[in-house]
């Protein structure tokens, strides 16, 4: 019955979201009401460059999730930003904490600081606080790895220091001259 309210009348979603809750909606010429099944019938595919999901052995965390998942990372690696990542990313994380029935981030990797401005922008989605702000990991933020201990230790992080830091004059002589 609730539902026929909007279906008779859509401009009633935004009075109430006006009223209820302050929400400013933009100009718009018409409402209209939609189809209510959220599946997409026609396949489009869209891919992470990487998922990582951290799991739990806890049977209680099993048990009141229904998932053994305790967090999931969404991996992209950006060496231009794309406008329409705006637009997957969102997806991947809601798709995700569906599938996983656990929290998600989105981890973005740039090679230079001006695309990782770029990517670091606010991604609105429309819902009051439901914002994304991507976590956006740039050459100031890895460590340059110098200590053969230390790359020994992580040899992927060592990989990524020396892809991002070997070219740098004051810090790149000292990434290649570290016996390993």
């Amino acid at each position: 019955m609730t539902a026929e309210l909007f279906r008779n009348r859509p401009e009633l979603a935004r009075e109430l979201l006006e009223v209820s809750f302050g929400v400013e909606f933009p100009e718009y010429d018409k409402a209209r009401t939609d189809a209510g099944d959220c599946t997409d019938f026609a396949p489009v595919p869209y891919r992470a460059d990487a998922v990582v999901v951290f799991v739990s052995a806890d049977l209680l965390h099993r048990e009141r999730f229904g998932s053994d998942v305790v967090m999931t990372v969404v991996v992209e690696v950006q060496r231009r930003y794309q406008d329409g990542k705006a637009w997957t990313w969102p997806l991947y994380l809601a798709t995700l904490r569906a599938r996983n029935k656990a929290p998600v981030m989105l981890l973005v990797i740039c090679p230079n600081e001006k695309e990782a401005e770029k990517c670091r922008q606010s991604i609105h989605l429309g819902h009051p606080g439901w914002i994304l702000r991507p976590l956006v990991v740039s050459p100031a933020s890895i460590p340059t790895i110098t200590d053969s201990d230390v790359a020994a230790q992580s040899p992927e992080l060592a990989v990524l220091s020396a892809v991002t830091h070997g070219a740098d004059p004051g810090k790149g002589k000292d990434i290649r001259s570290r016996p390993g």
